[in-house]
């Protein structure tokens, strides 16, 4: 409610601020007032009459122009849930170290319960992609990976922690989209 309030003031300010500079800037206009003229009164109005005054050319008034706060942070990033398995970025291509590739038919559920086991071994970044959203993979399975990577030299040193970690079939690899 704050913020709105405080948007709305400032909206009041500039249009104030605006009429002003507007009413000043407008000085080559001038306001005629007819003296000789005059208008009489209707029906049930006081007796008298009223002066009319004709104007020249009245002034525009600027469109009034208001700045709010503008958020220049980004949003923060949520915190991962702790146990939650890990998810390939989005559009992003790098290397990863394969722990298993389940055929699909064997059903995610399964590869599911391998990612978490790895996950139990001590491997870090451990989820599971489906080969067939990826060019670099094989269709039709579904790959336990561990760790995200920007090099393969990167992928191949984490290879070494697999397999200590009881993981021997593991292999680094590339995945693109």
């Amino acid at each position: 409610m704050w913020p709105a309030l405080g948007f709305l003031g400032v909206a009041v300010v500039a249009t104030v601020v605006a009429v002003v500079l507007g009413s000043h800037r407008s000085s080559g206009s001038k306001t005629v007032v007819a003296t000789g003229n005059s208008v009489t009164l209707g029906p049930g109005a006081a007796s008298g009459t009223v002066p009319t005054v004709a104007t020249g050319t009245l002034p525009t008034a600027p469109e009034p122009t208001v700045s709010g706060p503008t958020r220049t942070t980004p949003a923060p990033k949520p915190k991962p849930i702790p146990g939650a398995l890990a998810e390939w970025p989005a559009g992003k291509s790098g290397y990863t170290v394969v722990l298993e590739s389940v055929p699909t038919s064997a059903g995610r559920a399964f590869a599911v319960t391998r990612a978490k086991r790895a996950r139990t071994a001590g491997l870090s970044s451990v989820g599971v992609l489906d080969s067939s959203n990826y060019s670099s993979f094989h269709p039709g399975y579904f790959v336990v990976f561990s760790g995200i990577y920007g090099s393969p030299g990167d992928a191949s040193q984490a290879v070494g922690t697999a397999h200590a970690r009881g993981f021997r079939d593991a292999y680094e690899k590339q995945v693109t989209r």
